[in-house]
């Protein structure tokens, strides 16, 4: 059996629980293109919380002689983007207001090079003492209304710096529930499992990555803010990279 060259993979079809011996599943490297050389069905969303789209394709009579089914595997209901652990921190940097990229290049404090995005949240609310207090201002509202800038020389009141988060621009792995290493492999085509544990333990339990890894389920936090942005699966037309600076609206 040989998955057409429009699937990412092809698994077992099961209905009622038991294996199809007419159609197999195909999953979709792009929802509007199924296999052109076969009877195939119309795409349809994969159950879960997969963003990724499958065919149902028949299998020729060759294939069905031979009973191709059982050599396929399950389909994975749900996917995500892992990454390894080691791309799990970021750090803050106070640029000068002269500076005007939205993008940093530039040395952390680790002694690497590392890519800085400028933050969106420039400022934070003041939880304490009003700085600047006037009779004639409400006091109470202070934690509400008055914001501090964060690059600040003057205790927040006015900025002296832009503030930027360091952000990985390492490729994830797309993993899901049902996957062989043989899957991981053709799923990250160029990015090696082997002492990644993928390839011991190559699929999610449940929504989670595996252990060494980390994805939708592991909300990662060192600064304000500083919250990483899973990543998805380059194959299914979206970037493949882990992203842990924080950034609101930005995924790379």
């Amino acid at each position: 059996f040989e998955c057409p060259p429009e699937c990412v993979t092809c698994a077992a079809e099961e209905y009622l629980g038991t294996t199809s011996k007419t159609y197999f599943s195909c999953l979709l490297r792009d929802k509007k293109l199924v296999p052109k050389q076969r009877f195939c069905k119309d795409a349809e969303a994969v159950s879960g919380t997969s963003p990724h789209y499958r065919s149902k394709c028949k299998f020729t009579p060759d294939e069905a002689e031979e009973e191709a089914w059982d050599e396929l595997g399950e389909q994975s209901a749900t996917t995500t983007c892992c990454c390894a652990k080691s791309e799990a921190w970021t750090e803050t940097k106070c640029l000068d207001l002269t500076t005007t990229d939205a993008v940093w290049l530039g040395r952390s404090s680790r002694g690497t090079t590392e890519t800085f995005f400028r933050s969106d949240v420039q400022t934070s609310s003041n939880r304490s003492n009003c700085l600047r207090w006037k009779e004639t201002d409400c006091v109470e509202h202070c934690d509400r209304y008055q914001q501090l800038y964060k690059c600040s020389s003057d205790g927040g009141l006015s900025p002296s710096g832009w503030l930027y988060y360091r952000v990985s621009l390492d490729a994830g792995w797309c993993v899901g529930d049902a996957t062989s290493a043989g899957d991981v492999e053709k799923w990250n085509p160029g990015k090696p499992i082997k002492g990644t544990g993928l390839d011991t333990s190559p699929r999610l339990n449940g929504a989670k990555c595996p252990a060494g890894l980390f994805g939708l389920d592991t909300p990662w936090k060192e600064h304000e803010g500083a919250l990483h942005h899973p990543c998805r699966c380059s194959w299914a037309g979206f970037p493949n990279k882990c992203n842990t600076g924080g950034i609101p609206g930005v995924l790379v």
